[in-house]
């Protein structure tokens, strides 16, 4: 289709281009053409042809990409290209000038300083370039430029030479175009905004307001909550800021996606107006690629995702089945190739950073909005250290190291894009009515917030902060009171829950605690720590032992080691003396295994908590109630840190999400004169209002069977908790085990995803005392807790060692075990049915002649601080899954 072009550079240079093409293409360019300029409102004048009213008022990007549209390929770049971009830029050039010498000059100084900036000439070149006349100088900037600078450097280069000369009758024009601004593209929109950020004072409000909502809603986020709020709090210039750090398809438009969305709003509501946060709240130097280059690599696939998602909606095919089909789906995308311009731009950035940490995270358009979307897509640290030796600066070295850590983190993308078709995420969907809604992903680069302590890599202090706890009704803590996870590293151990590994404290009130003694602080304090190993590119679970030891040794040659002594000193730890816990380690310069251990106690001293609780409620009150995830990085002042009275630190905000599913269910008046034997159990801690009645199975894993597994066999019995979810999925059943359900570490609770629970009405959690003497800790704001609350499932924490708890064991194990009756032609090992009971609920209550009738009811009453189960009637009530559904507050 596309012949030899031959370029008479003085004749015009779209003529030459039509001439190079076919009939068909030709007459389809100059269609495109008439077209773009008509869009434009640029009128073409009667007696000029439209090439060359084209060439006056079009850019080269422009008419590149109509003609490209036509032939649907790319040519080879060849001299003949590389001359043809020169020779349009300088008739360009040309043309504005009107043969204004002075202002020709002043084009030529801007091009060559912005070569200059991007460093695409060196100092060499410019020297010989001034050897040469002024004539030719002009053609080596002009070639360089038109051949080296990118569209948006070109159009800044325009911009910066004639906005002054702009009108401003134009550029209120061009902002009320509403719709010219929803049709804009990536490449499109930051010369606009700033073209208005130029003339901000002198347009009406009322037409920047208008651009902000579309903006924000064609470019960041379309959710209706969101554009309300973000419109009342960004400007122009905090748009501009954001969209230039976006990495996209430049004649495309992608959304940034909620999570990042979610993290920027944030940011800007806590300190707008608050010059204290201004200085103590941050968010991480981040790069956005864009929702459009996801559509672009999925969709290269031959496989027929759209087709998958209908199977999966309409049952075509089960949750086993797709569990099946994902690796060879996944295989697929990882084979996908990034469009060049986008590894062009991710090289870029490699550059830029250097060999700082990296996380690629999720961002999808639907993540972190009125569904959380908790750990349904995936995530991935990358230490982004040299691959090869390059100490030699062997510049060829060095290309290829970058290459290497290229690949790697186009591979994490792609991870992260596989992952919007993991089943666990297509079923969270799919019970959200959300499967055929544009779910694109955007992927979230940020710069890992920490320091290095020789090979590890972590923040002093991660976590998770909640607007309700939605969990505690006491006399000092509400349910709608704000609630911190906090652990010292990574916060990959805050959001996953690891058994008796964080500290849970309610801001408002730090001083409340159920741990009253020096024996269940020891038992509980923090024993493990998340890190990222720089030498082998994974985050690691280290013991506490293990972190002391690396960094006692260690800080004899590494300044921040010893600073991180200090802080912990400081900050997180206590020392045991003899029956009682001392705050910090004094003057100790080494950490001690045995008499050191995490409290955070001192924390207490600063204003961290206060500050915490403040931005919660404000986030609360100004946005809406939100789950928060932090990084807190303490810092030494350069006078030492022994002056009780400094406290540095600064708090960064890497994620804010909507709190969906929050409630305070209505209260239910607690059963009287109930017969003993119909009272399964009963509890006076941790009350809040709840109420799920008629339930007709109970799944009952027994802690004594339960613990005495091993770990393979302590993941079977989630597995199979996974499959009687699916069996009783139109039954209404509970689910009642040992520890915290959804633990990541089996030894502390069933490690269940939510998708092998989500039909479930209740969690019930037996808190005994662990073979180690530890307790389990709250699952409040971890991904499986989110999913649990947003669910809208119930639970209930029962204490049976507590005096005044009644726990009827006896009652679950002797009624029949129909467990074996749900898995036909699927023969049940001896040691399954000992551990997982099955039962029905009419059977709770033998001594009763008709039990037909009988099931089985949890209420709980925060007014009277009392929880049971008991065995009654069944209640006429209206047949739903879920008796109080949450409301998003």
């Amino acid at each position: 289709m596309l012949k030899k072009l031959t370029i008479n550079l003085e004749t015009n240079i779209i003529e030459d281009i039509l001439v190079s093409l076919e009939t068909g293409a030709r007459r389809k360019v100059i269609l495109d053409l008439k077209t773009t300029l008509l869009n434009k409102k640029i009128k073409i004048p009667s007696g000029k042809d439209i090439p060359t009213c084209a060439e006056e008022n079009l850019t080269l990007k422009e008419v590149k990409t109509i003609i490209l549209n036509v032939m649907h390929l790319m040519p080879e770049e060849s001299v003949d290209t590389n001359i043809l971009k020169a020779q349009y830029l300088a008739k360009r050039i040309d043309r504005i000038s009107g043969g204004d010498s002075k202002l020709k000059k002043v084009f030529e100084k801007k091009l060559l300083k912005s070569l200059i900036q991007h460093s695409l000439v060196d100092d060499e070149e410019i020297k010989e370039w001034k050897k040469l006349s002024s004539k030719e100088r002009r053609k080596e900037v002009l070639f360089h430029a038109a051949n080296s600078l990118d569209y948006l450097d070109l159009e800044n280069v325009f911009i910066s030479v004639l906005e002054p000369k702009a009108s401003l009758t134009d550029i209120v024009k061009e902002a009320r175009n509403i719709d010219a601004i929803k049709n804009m593209k990536n490449s499109e929109i930051l010369p606009f905004l700033q073209r208005l950020i130029t003339h901000e004072k002198e347009i009406p409000g009322t037409d920047i307001k208008e651009v902000l909502e579309t903006v924000i809603e064609y470019f960041i986020s379309d959710h209706h909550y969101y554009r309300i709020a973000a419109t009342k709090y960004f400007s122009l210039s905090d748009l501009y800021n954001i969209l230039d750090k976006c990495i996209g398809l430049p004649d495309r438009r992608g959304k940034i996606g909620q999570k990042a969305a979610g993290m920027i709003l944030a940011h800007k509501i806590l300190t707008s107006d608050n010059d204290e946060y201004i200085n103590k709240i941050q968010i991480p130097d981040s790069v956005f690629l864009t929702s459009d280059v996801f559509f672009e690599c999925l969709y290269s696939n031959q496989y027929n995702f759209s087709s998958l998602k209908h199977r999966l909606k309409e049952g075509f095919i089960s949750e086993l089945e797709l569990e099946e089909e994902y690796p060879r789906i996944k295989k697929l995308i990882m084979e996908t190739v990034i469009p060049d311009i986008i590894r062009i731009e991710l090289r870029e950035l490699l550059l830029r950073v250097g060999t700082i940490p990296l996380i690629i995270r999720s961002s999808s358009l639907l993540e972190d909005s009125v569904s959380a979307f908790s750990g349904k897509y995936d995530s991935f640290f990358f230490a982004n250290q040299p691959l090869l030796d390059v100490k030699k600066q062997d510049r060829e070295l060095e290309e290829q190291d970058l290459e290497l850590r290229l690949n790697i983190l186009i591979d994490n993308i792609l991870k992260v894009y596989a992952s919007v078709l993991r089943p666990e995420a297509l079923i969270y969907r799919r019970e959200r009515g959300l499967l055929d809604v544009d779910e694109r992903m955007s992927v979230l680069i940020q710069k890992v917030k920490g320091e290095r302590y020789g090979k590890y890599y972590f923040p002093s202090l991660s976590g998770v902060g909640l607007s309700y706890n939605n969990n505690v009704n006491t006399e000092k803590i509400k349910w709608n009171d704000p609630v911190l996870r906090i652990g010292v590293g990574l916060g990959t151990g805050i959001v996953d829950i690891k058994g008796a590994r964080v500290k849970v404290i309610y801001p408002g009130n730090p001083d409340y605690t159920t741990i009253l003694n020096f024996y269940e602080i020891l038992k509980t304090s923090q024993r493990n720590v998340d890190v990222l190993n720089l030498e082998n590119d994974e985050v690691e679970t280290i013991t506490k032992e293990e972190l002391f030891t690396y960094i006692n040794e260690n800080s004899e040659k590494d300044e921040n080691s010893k600073k991180i002594i200090k802080i912990m000193g400081k900050y997180f730890l206590s020392t045991i003396e003899q029956d009682y816990l001392k705050e910090g380690i004094g003057l100790e310069t080494r950490l001690n295994n045995t008499n050191h251990i995490f409290t955070l106690e001192g924390i207490r001293n600063t204003k961290f908590y206060t500050m915490t609780n403040n931005i919660l409620r404000q986030l609360s009150e100004k946005y809406n109630p939100v789950d928060i995830e932090f990084v807190v990085d303490f810092i030494v002042p350069d006078g030492g840190i022994s002056d009780p009275n400094i406290e540095d630190y600064n708090l960064t905000i890497v994620q804010c999400r909507l709190l969906t599913g929050s409630r305070e269910f209505d209260s239910h008046e607690m059963p009287a004169d109930l017969p003993e034997e119909n009272i399964i159990t009963l509890i006076k801690k941790g009350v809040i209002n709840s109420y799920v009645p008629n339930i007709d199975y109970v799944v009952y894993v027994i802690p004594e069977k339960y613990f005495q597994l091993d770990r393979t066999r302590m993941n079977t019995v989630a597995r199979i908790i996974g499959q009687i979810n699916y069996t009783l999925a139109r039954s209404r059943f509970i689910l009642i085990g040992p520890g915290r359900w959804g633990s990541s570490i089996p030894h502390y609770g069933i490690k269940v995803s939510y998708s092998e629970i989500y039909h479930t009405l209740a969690l019930v959690e037996v808190m005994k005392m662990l073979s180690d003497e530890s307790f389990t800790e709250p699952s409040v704001g971890s991904h499986f807790g989110n999913d649990v609350r947003e669910g809208s499932i119930v639970t209930m924490s029962v204490y049976p060692d507590i005096e005044g708890t009644i726990f009827r064991h006896e009652a679950l194990v002797d009624s029949p075990n129909m467990l074996g009756s749900y898995f036909k032609g699927t023969p049940l090992e001896g040691w399954v049915e000992e551990t997982v009971h099955l039962v029905e609920t009419k059977s709770l209550n033998p001594q009763k002649k008709n039990r037909d009738n009988q099931v089985l009811h949890l209420i709980s009453n925060a007014e009277d601080s009392l929880g049971m189960m008991f065995i009654g009637e069944r209640e006429n009530i209206q047949k739903t899954s879920r008796v109080n559904p949450s409301k998003l507050v």
